[in-house]
Formats: C-alpha cells, sequence, structure tokens
C-alpha cells in the first residue's frame, strides 16, 4: 500500500481569493497521469465521492482507487496493493457503509474494502453505477437488472433499465445517462415520470439526490431543478422563480447540513462552467464562482463536487483537488505550509518559554490550537512581537497567523 501522510512537509499551494480555497495538486500526490480522475464510463459518471461516515474522500483513476483520510492520509490501491484490482478493472464508482467502502468495477463487480483488506463482494459484469441507503448497496449495470447487496448476501432485481439510481428510506429512484427520472416500487414496477404528464419536469435527468433532513428528492433538468415530495413532483427551482440564477444547466449538485445547495454549472455533454451557492428557503443564489476568482479548472468534464459532513465544499478537476474554506476545514489542512514562502516566521521552533512571530504587516490575528484544532487562546499582535508558550504544555501546537494575505499556519513544538 502507498501511503503518504500530507505533513508540512509536503509542498502545499493555496491561492488568496475572496474566500480561501486550499489546493492539492496531483504531483503532491504523486499521481502520474495527465488526468487527476476519470476513467472508461460514458459522460457524467462522478468518480468522485466522500464517505459520510468518516469524511474520507475516495476518488478513481481508470483501475486505479485513491483515498484520503480524515487526518490527511493519502492511499493508493491498485494492482502493487490489492489482487482485486487488475489493469483491466474499471474503478467507476463509490459507496459507503458504516463497515465498508465499496467499489464499482465495471470489469469484475463490487469489489469490498474493509479498512484493512479488499475482496469481491459480488461478481458480475458490465456494471457502471452504485446506490447506496444504510447497510444496502444498488448495483447498476448496463442492460442488465440490478443487483442489491445487503449485510453480505445479494439478491438480483427485475428491472435492467437504469443507468444510475438513488434510494432512502425504502424509496429507489433511477434514471438513464442524462435524461429521465422513474420511481420502482418493491415489487420491482416502473413508474415514469415525463414532462406529458408532469409540468414540472422535462426530458432532463443530469444529477438527482435526497435532501439530507428531509425524503425530498431533487432533479436536475435542462430547466433547473424539480422537487418531489414522495412520490409526487410539488415544485421547482429555475431562472424564472429564483434570483440571480447563473445561466447553463445543472449538471451536479450537493446538499449542505440546511440542505440549501451547491450546484455545478455547465453544458449538456458535462462540460463545466461555474459553481454557485442556493439558500432553498429565499431560493437566492450566491456565491458564484469561475475561473476569474478560483483555483478551479473549468471548461472541461473533469470537474466534480461533493460536501463533507462539516460543511466542507470539495471540488476535484482535471488538475488538482480543492476545498473552500467556510470555516470548518479539517485540521490537518493547518499543517501544511499553503503559501509555499517564508512571509510568515514563528522561531524558534522547538521552543521552551517564548516564540518571536515575524510577519510583513504591521497587525495580525493569532489563534494558537492543539492538534484537533481546539482554540487555546487568540489574540491580536504586532510585528516581531514576542509570545510567552511557557504557560503550555509540552506537546505539538497549531499557530493561525491571519493578515489581510489571507491565513497562515505554523506546526510549533513546545519543548
Amino acid at each position: 500500500m502507498k501511503s503518504l501522510l500530507i505533513l508540512f512537509s509536503i509542498s502545499f499551494v493555496m491561492s488568496v481569493y475572496s474566500q480561501s480555497w486550499h489546493t492539492i495538486t496531483k504531483q503532491q500526490l504523486g499521481i502520474v497521469s495527465s488526468t487527476m480522475f476519470g476513467g472508461y464510463a460514458p459522460t457524467g459518471t462522478r468518480y468522485f465521492k466522500i464517505n459520510p461516515y468518516n469524511n474520507s474522500i475516495w476518488f478513481a483513476l481508470n483501475f486505479k482507487a485513491f483515498q484520503l483520510t480524515n487526518d490527511g492520509q493519502f492511499h493508493k490501491y491498485d494492482t502493487s496493493n490489492t489482487s482485486v484490482l487488475q489493469t483491466n478493472s474499471k474503478v467507476f464508482d463509490f459507496a459507503f457503509t458504516p463497515n465498508y467502502t465499496f467499489v464499482m468495477d465495471g470489469t469484475y463487480g463490487l469489489q469490498q474494502f474493509n479498512g484493512t483488506t479488499w475482496n469481491l463482494a459480488i461478481p458480475f459484469s458490465n456494471g457502471i453505477n452504485l446506490a447506496y441507503d444504510s447497510d444496502s448497496i444498488w448495483c447498476i449495470r448496463t442492460n442488465q437488472n440490478y443487483i442489491k447487496w445487503f449485510g453480505g448476501f445479494n439478491s438480483q432485481g427485475n428491472y435492467a433499465g437504469f443507468r444510475k439510481a438513488i434510494s432512502k428510506n425504502g424509496a429507489f429512484w433511477g434514471g438513464g445517462e442524462t435524461s429521465g427520472v422513474s420511481s420502482l416500487d418493491n415489487n420491482d414496477v416502473h413508474h415514469l415520470y415525463s414532462p406529458d404528464t408532469c409540468k414540472l419536469i422535462d426530458w432532463g435527468n443530469y444529477d438527482f439526490k435526497f435532501c439530507r433532513n428531509t425524503d425530498s428528492m431533487y432533479v436536475s433538468c435542462t430547466g433547473g431543478l424539480s422537487i418531489a415530495d414522495g412520490y409526487h413532483f410539488i415544485d421547482s427551482i429555475c431562472p424564472a422563480n429564483s434570483t440571480n440564477m447563473p445561466s447553463g444547466i445543472i449538471i451536479e449538485f450537493e446538499f449542505d447540513k440546511n440542505d440549501n445547495i451547491w450546484a455545478l454549472f455547465g453544458d449538456s455533454f458535462f462540460k463545466s462552467s461555474s459553481i454557485a451557492f442556493l439558500n432553498t428557503t429565499t431560493k437566492v443564489w450566491s456565491n458564484f464562482y469561475n475561473t476569474s476568482n478560483s483555483p478551479i479548472k473549468f471548461n472541461t468534464v473533469r470537474t466534480s463536487i461533493e460536501i463533507d459532513t462539516t460543511g466542507n465544499l470539495w471540488v476535484i478537476d482535471q488538475d488538482k483537488l480543492n476545498v473552500l474554506d467556510l470555516g470548518t476545514t479539517p485540521v490537518w489542512l493547518g499543517l501544511k505550509d499553503f503559501t509555499q514562502d517564508n512571509s510568515i516566521e514563528v522561531i524558534p521552533n522547538p521552543t521552551t518559554e517564548y516564540v518571536q512571530i515575524n510577519f510583513s504587516e504591521a497587525q495580525a490575528q493569532l489563534r494558537i490550537m492543539d492538534l484537533q484544532g481546539k482554540e487555546i487562546e487568540s489574540r491580536s499582535i504586532q510585528n516581531e512581537e514576542t509570545i510567552s508558550v511557557a504557560h503550555l504544555k509540552q506537546g505539538v501546537y497549531l499557530f493561525e497567523v491571519t493578515t489581510h494575505q489571507g491565513k497562515n499556519t505554523k506546526r510549533i513544538v513546545k519543548n
């Protein structure tokens, strides 16, 4: 297993925009490829998921699976360290239960990982997407009946028309690669929803998801978002009934913990153009990001978004993994030298009684935290000010210095 702990010694990049974006490049992760992620599946396949049980980040590149854990460790899984992923494997999608991570291998079937070892949970071919809910995994296959995994057992369904699916609390919905939305009841009877029978939807289905806190389902159609409550579409979000909605199609979207939406906009070929935030109560769009005010590489089909359980917005593009600093970024990001320069200096390090903090501005804000991110003290400081650390116990601390140029966090050892 290749394991890399991305610590202070690893070069890390941050560009300063209206809000702070942190960026990890494929080179820093040791990914030797022309692209960060992707593979052989049809347009619209994500290859990128965050485990809601532990906030580990998973993404795929051809026959390889990559994991970035919630403490900053990077793992690569391929033919060098697991027998289940072969050079002709096709890693398309990920799904999660409290105890396992599952990989959709389009060649061999459903692969299962318990955190230590891999095994082939269900052998099959032509797999393309996964859906999951609690302890159940649905395997969607091209022109073949879906297969359901539950607690180590599996059963085959009686419907083969889906190319993607979602499930929550017994509700099971599916669709084509970019169009159509249907429900499937407990007897596998298929119910198609179309603009011929429902004025709130069109034929598009670029993404669909359940809200985090309710069973309402949103579908990204060509004209906006259609909203279903139960098995009835009741509302929509479009330029006519929302404010400042960007142009383009919502090719992907994610709910935050309050069921507001971050949306990735683009065209019908999944070529991305911008990201925006929707307050679902007021229906006002804000927080717009494109190539002019973010490090994200748009205008490519290799862009995807995820939100972790603490509210961080993660965006993967062709060259790098980006996270928008919304005040909840993981503590391990503070262990890196984001700016790649010496604009802020904390000396001596290690220390016993004091440190001197040098920076390029007259004043700054200092936060001292432990490695779990718990704040110990916060205060304003002057350039070249000497700070006593005699009261701190022996250990490692994070000194976060905020200036007009942004945040810079140093890892300080107290002897």
